[in-house]
């Protein structure tokens, strides 16, 4: 299933939609960029035509079940010309597991300003064949890229169309966004292996991590 399929929603009520997560994750749990692309997706149908997200904060709040559908409830907090305010609240049977506050703004002319390249980063197509990190299948393109932990650097993309609604490609960007962070993380606590939980020398995990707040 490709991330437009996954962003996809079902209304339900008066500001509430409903998702799900695609069959054959291979978790236990759900993708937190998974959840924020879907939340964000609800929110951006609850405002104006021309209003664009601009900023999104997350919190996870409890681990998500894959078997369950998600109820994505919006407030319109706020409704101006230019701007708009939304209170996003995920629900599970019943209790919140994940909520967001995010805005958005019309596009208006302005300036740009970007960082320069690191130097020594390859290209996307110079970099080997992609690889799908486990949990998320092949709905994303991730390359990666050979560095020092606990930096972590990879070139990622959809691979399947998205349309021309720029809501709905910010929606993608989310999704994207909270890959590989836990790996950094636990590399900078020490530990080898950036794609996943520390091990003991048993080879079983040791404790456990997630998104918390993103």
């Amino acid at each position: 299933m490709g991330v437009a399929q996954i962003l996809e929603l079902e209304s339900i009520g008066d500001d509430v939609w409903r998702a799900w997560t695609p069959p054959g994750s291979n978790r236990t749990d759900i993708y937190g960029g998974q959840v924020a692309g879907q939340a964000l997706r609800a929110a951006s149908l609850s405002v104006e035509p021309g209003l664009l997200a601009n900023s999104a904060h997350c919190y996870f709040l409890r681990r998500g079940q894959p078997e369950l559908p998600l109820d994505i409830h919006v407030e319109r907090v706020r409704a101006g010309r230019t701007y708009a305010s939304r209170r996003i609240d995920v629900r599970q049977d019943g209790r919140s597991i994940f909520a967001m506050l995010a805005s958005f703004h019309t596009e208006e002319p302005g300036g740009t300003y970007d960082h320069d390249m690191p130097p020594g980063v390859p290209g996307p197509e110079e970099v080997a064949a992609p690889d799908h990190p486990p949990g998320w299948g092949p709905e994303f393109e991730l390359r990666s890229i050979d560095v020092e932990a606990p930096v972590v650097r990879w070139w990622g993309r959809i691979p399947g169309p998205l349309g021309d609604d720029p809501a709905l490609h910010l929606c993608g960007l989310l999704y994207a966004s909270d890959m590989r962070a836990g790996g950094a993380a636990i590399a900078a606590l020490g530990y080898e292996d950036a794609g996943g939980p520390p091990r003991g020398d048993d080879g079983r995990p040791i404790g456990n991590f997630g998104s918390l707040d993103h």
